[in-house]
């Protein structure tokens, strides 16, 4: 299976195992110069037995949950972890790698990807609604959107409301941006000959 992962699509075996010091390795080695502290780590049997799973574009959490049960799966909980990944722990006393083995082609169908859980696997990205201002509504399509959110973010769902213009307040849409970046913006723009002054306001949490 594969999954995009910064631009590229990387294929990666699903036995290949990580370690702490592999993803170290790929950080720069410039002199760091953030905080720096040692800590207990805890890795439960639990966690050494489960895999993670990278869902695919038309897939979303509740969707697998639906599908983990049409797919007789029930003997393995899933967890999200944030953007499109998931923790997938099995039930009883069985190994998860023995469960992806038996059921390739269910996983293939749902995931991207599934490798092995290891200490430093994280979600590097988020989802957030953002709430557009001040574009006019003919300009309420994906292609106008994706161009003012620029190389920030990744336009994903637009709201059923802004599509449908039932409210003309603003353009309601979802974006997967980078967690060390941020979606606001104040900016102009020159859109088919006219300026526009564009606000991108990111949605609290509920």
């Amino acid at each position: 299976m594969e999954r995009k992962k910064k631009g590229k699509d990387i294929k990666r075996a699903y036995n290949v195992s990580h370690s702490y010091a592999d993803v170290a390795r790929n950080i720069s080695q410039e002199k760091w110069k953030g905080p720096v502290f040692e800590t207990k780590s805890q890795v439960l049997p639990w966690m050494a037995n489960s895999v993670v799973g990278w869902m695919s574009e038309d897939m979303n959490f509740d969707l697998l949950c639906e599908e983990l049960i049409k797919g007789g799966m029930s003997m393995v909980k899933v967890r999200f972890m944030g953007d499109n990944m998931v923790l997938l722990t099995p039930k009883e006393d069985v190994l998860m790698e023995d469960i992806v083995k038996l059921n390739k082609d269910w996983f293939v169908s749902v995931f991207k990807d599934v490798e092995p859980w290891y200490e430093a696997c994280v979600a590097d990205h988020i989802l957030v609604w953002v709430r557009c201002y001040g574009l006019p509504i003919p300009l309420w399509t994906k292609e106008c959107l994706t161009k003012v959110v620029g190389e920030v973010a990744l336009v994903v769902p637009i709201d059923d409301a802004t599509l449908s213009w039932e409210n003309l307040e603003f353009a309601r849409f979802q974006v997967r941006n980078l967690l060390s970046c941020e979606v606001g913006v104040l900016k102009t723009f020159r859109i088919n000959g006219q300026v526009f002054n564009i606000s991108l306001v990111e949605e609290e949490p509920m």
